[in-house]
C-alpha cells in the first residue's frame, strides 16, 4: 500500500459542531483511541472500531508510547507511531506501517 494525498483529520468524530454527520474521505486519516487509522472509501457513520470491515485500516497503534524526535536526521530506531519534525524543512513525519513495510509518511 502506498500513501498518496494523505489528509490528515485529527481524532475522529462522529458529528461535526452542528451536529451534523461526517463524511471522511479515501485517504482520510484519523486518530482514534490512541492509534491512527486511514479510510479506504468514503466513509460516515461507522467509526474506526469497524476495522476494515468498517472502510478503515490500522496504520498505527499499540502499547509502546509514541516518541517525538526533531533535528536534521531520520532517527534510525524509530518504532511504528513514532513522530519526527525536520527541522531544516519544517514538515512534520510519522512513522507508520503499510503491512509490508515501515517508512516515515509527511503529515504536515
Amino acid at each position: 500500500m502506498i500513501f498518496n494525498n494523505l489528509n490528515l483529520k485529527g481524532m475522529y468524530k462522529a458529528t461535526d459542531s452542528n451536529g451534523l454527520l461526517i463524511t471522511y474521505q479515501k485517504n482520510d486519516v484519523v486518530l482514534y483511541k490512541g492509534k491512527t487509522y486511514i479510510a479506504t472509501r468514503s466513509i460516515t457513520e461507522t467509526s474506526p472500531a469497524h476495522g476494515e470491515r468498517g472502510g478503515w485500516n490500522l496504520i498505527s497503534g499499540g502499547v509502546n508510547p509514541i516518541q517525538f524526535y526533531w533535528g536534521e536526521q531520520q532517527p534510525i530506531n524509530a518504532n511504528i507511531g513514532d513522530e519526527w519534525f525536520d527541522i531544516t524543512t519544517g514538515k512534520l513525519y510519522k512513522y507508520i506501517t503499510d503491512g509490508n513495510s515501515e517508512q516515515w509518511v509527511n503529515i504536515y
